[in-house]
């Protein structure tokens, strides 16, 4: 499992800016500079703009395109600052806060950069659960009048699997509509999202592998 980085830690990992752009660099380069238009592998650096600019088409690449940090001109500590608040924020963290603690002048640019991170935590779902895993399903819906739980109407069943590291503490989870909480249904939601072979645990206790 990988260590959860301290404040301290990113204090000491980006404590500049050439620090926070070499670490981009190496995350879209690792194997050194490759053009993206003609694949050449040789640019020079434009300092004024910060930018790579490719010997063979001068076609001119930033570390940034493609990020999240994509056409924000902040220093990249702060962004960097910006995206560690972010993810460490169990409650959350509100554009307002967020411009507060970067520093970020505008509270526009605060509010665009915490939609651009919401938006690139997404998950893809393209990585399958591979801790002991426990699997529901459960209504989701507003209050209405009526029967409760299954014959609920106007609310939705939901499938959810969790990783379970340990008992104070849950790892990824997934979440989808299903039409019923059959074999069927429950079996595609699992190959979808499950590692193969994965034992993994129902509500009611027992260990099995659809």
């Amino acid at each position: 499992m990988a260590k959860v980085l301290s404040f301290f830690d990113f204090q000491e990992f980006f404590a500049t800016e050439h620090a926070c752009f070499d670490y981009l660099f190496k995350i879209r380069w690792p194997n050194g500079f490759i053009c993206p238009r003609c694949h050449h592998d040789q640019a020079s650096f434009v300092s004024t703009r910060k930018l790579f600019q490719c010997c063979s088409c001068r076609y001119q690449a930033s570390v940034t395109a493609g990020t999240v940090f994509h056409k924000l001109r902040q220093p990249l500590q702060k962004l960097f600052l910006a995206v560690f608040l972010f993810s460490t924020s169990k409650k959350g963290i509100s554009a307002m806060e967020l411009q507060r603690k970067t520093g970020i002048k505008s509270y526009k640019t605060a509010w665009l950069l915490l939609h651009k991170l919401r938006k690139g935590m997404k998950s893809t779902g393209i990585f399958p659960l591979t801790d002991p895993v426990e699997l529901d399903e459960t209504y989701i819906g507003g209050s209405r009048q009526g029967t409760t739980g299954r014959g609920a109407e106007d609310k939705v069943l939901v499938a959810i699997a969790i990783e379970t590291r340990n008992k104070k503490k849950m790892g990824r989870a997934y979440m989808k509509p299903i039409k019923d909480a059959g074999k069927k249904e429950l079996g595609q939601f699992v190959k979808e999202h499950i590692q193969p072979a994965q034992q993994f645990t129902l509500m009611d206790g027992h260990l099995t592998n659809i």
